[in-house]
């Protein structure tokens, strides 16, 4: 749950919470706050615990979120423009119609972040952990008007789940490769990397009582 006296400061006003994070040295911890329809424009957000927050309708142009903790956060209808969300956690966020012009989202972990699509967002480059062996983000690409918008390989008509597919059937990379002669080993990697980004998720862990 939010700190109160952090949930009151950022309620103050950008310029306020901006001034009071120069003098006092904490850690915002904002996590499952109500922050719907806030007026958060140009707030500094560095670092921040953000949890699962309601960011529905908030205003967060201009708002430098590098680092912070946003993982499954509400932001349906926010206003990202410019926003600045380098290496923060987006795991499980759905940017589903949100305008994100100029937004930045260089190392940010976007497991699991709807659409899809986000994995190869062009302001986009994954944390180095979650490449693997192989930058999947020059392999896979979506294309909406093909195989409906599926994530497919180097934009031909396989998909990442046909090849993953294969697998699960019992056939070998070397059974898929000479089936399918176009592919390379280096497709395959990438196949499991991107699958892999794509589930790797911060659940939280219920424990019986």
């Amino acid at each position: 749950m939010a700190d109160p006296q952090h949930l009151e400061w950022l309620l103050e006003g950008a310029a306020a919470w901006n001034k009071r994070r120069e003098s006092v040295k904490f850690v915002p911890d904002l996590s499952e706050a109500n922050l719907s329809e806030a007026e958060l424009r140009g707030a500094n957000l560095s670092g921040a615990y953000l949890y699962g927050a309601n960011l529905a309708g908030a205003d967060l142009s201009g708002t430098n979120c590098s680092g912070a903790d946003l993982a499954y956060a509400n932001i349906t209808g926010a206003r990202l423009l410019g926003a600045d969300f380098s290496d923060a956690d987006l795991s499980g966020i759905d940017f589903t119609g949100v305008d994100l012009a100029e937004v930045n989202f260089q190392g940010a972990n976007l497991a699991g972040a709807q659409p899809p699509s986000m994995m190869l967002h062009p302001y986009h480059t994954p944390p180095k952990h979650l490449l693997g062996p192989v930058d999947y983000t020059k392999i896979i690409t979506i294309e909406r008007d093909k195989r409906f918008g599926k994530p497919c390989i180097r934009g031909m008509r396989i998909t990442v789940g046909d090849v993953l597919q294969y697998f699960a059937s019992g056939m070998s990379e070397e059974e898929i490769l000479n089936d399918f002669p176009y592919l390379t080993h280096e497709d395959i990697l990438a196949c499991f990397a991107f699958a892999a980004a794509q589930e790797r998720r911060a659940l939280p862990i219920r424990t019986s009582s």
